[in-house]
């Protein structure tokens, strides 16, 4: 198994520490013999024995395209890719996650399964792709069929596989709460197993919230 996250310059400012912190998370919460892969551009900003694959920058495209290289078959990714988005909080066992019977399942989009536009660009709204899981080679057509032009008509990556592969599996909505639900309270639902830190992010969190920071600089 290998365990996978990407860090790119882009339109988020991560630091190096969402990535020690997210290999912290991962190693407390997965019991499957697994492997910690970064792919990134910048790879000296990471501890030496942090396994980084290098990638190009996104460029002048939101860094959430870069997650594209996650399917490019060239990248030394084994059989099969747990990924999580660097803004993610692991609070229960990944093993569920992991192990989940399907060739790739992403999160459930929390809206209705229906076309929309942002920004004058398509949205599917099917998937979120904050976590994934997948074998290899059921998604290599992902990258083989990607050219930059279609980020001028979809808004992100989920999009684009949404579009290319609807029939994707979903896993279990309650496992992936979003932060602002649980907010200052720190009132983790019983089903939680990675909490989605989209607003506010987890520096952000850290600081505000005791339960949120107990967490994230404990693992």
């Amino acid at each position: 198994m290998i365990v996978a996250c990407v860090f790119v310059a882009g339109h988020v400012p991560y630091t190096p520490e969402y990535v020690v912190r997210l290999r912290a998370m991962v190693a407390k919460h997965l019991s499957l013999e697994h492997r910690f892969v970064c792919l990134t551009d910048q790879p000296r900003r990471l501890p030496a024995d942090l396994t980084t694959l290098p990638i190009p920058g996104p460029g002048p495209l939101p860094g959430w395209w870069a997650k594209l290289h996650l399917f490019d078959r060239v990248q030394p990714l084994g059989d099969r890719v747990l990924y999580l988005d660097l803004d993610s909080l692991v609070v229960r066992s990944l093993d569920p996650i992991a192990r989940y019977p399907a060739p790739l399942a992403l999160v459930p989009h929390t809206g209705a399964v229906a076309m929309a536009t942002r920004s004058g660009k398509r949205v599917v709204k099917k998937f979120n792709s904050s976590v994934m899981v997948y074998d290899r080679d059921t998604t290599y057509a992902l990258w083989d069929a990607w050219r930059p032009a279609i980020a001028a008509e979809l808004w992100g990556d989920q999009d684009y596989i949404g579009e290319q592969m609807p029939e994707a599996a979903t896993m279990p909505e309650a496992w992936f709460p979003r932060v602002s639900s649980i907010g200052a309270a720190g009132q983790i639902p019983a089903e939680a197993r990675v909490i989605l830190s989209k607003k506010p992010k987890n520096l952000q969190c850290a600081a505000e919230w005791p339960w949120f920071d107990a967490i994230w600089r404990a693992a």
